[in-house]
C-alpha cells in the first residue's frame, strides 16, 4: 500500500483519533507509573498528566466551539509538555536510587 493511499485510509477513519488517544493514554500511564515507582518525582507525573489533558481537550472539543488555530495551539503545547515530561521521566528513571533505610 502506498503512503498516499495509507494516508487517505487513515484520514477517513472516524475512530482514528480515539484509537490514537487510547494508545497514547495507555503508554503514558505505564511509562509514568513505572518511572514514578523508581524516582518518586510527583512533579514529572503532574507535567505528564497536564500534557495529556491538553492533548485530550484539543482532540475532543467540538470544532464549533474552538477555532482551528486555538485547537492546533492547544495540541502543540500539550504535546511539547508531554514530550518534556517523558524526557524528564527517562532521565530521572536512569539515575541510581538510594537504598531504603
Amino acid at each position: 500500500m502506498s503512503g498516499h493511499l495509507l494516508g487517505s485510509v487513515v484520514a477517513t477513519d472516524a475512530h482514528f483519533h480515539e484509537i490514537m488517544l487510547a494508545l497514547l493514554l495507555s503508554i503514558c500511564v505505564v511509562a509514568f507509573g513505572l518511572g514514578y515507582r523508581h524516582h518518586r518525582s510527583l512533579g514529572i507525573v503532574v507535567r505528564g498528566v497536564l500534557g495529556m489533558e491538553l492533548v485530550i481537550v484539543a482532540a475532543s472539543v467540538d470544532h464549533s466551539y474552538l477555532p482551528l488555530l486555538a485547537e492546533s495551539s492547544l495540541n502543540i503545547v500539550g504535546s511539547v509538555v508531554l514530550l518534556l515530561a517523558h524526557r524528564d521521566n527517562v532521565r530521572a528513571a536512569r539515575r541510581p536510587t538510594l537504598p531504603a533505610n
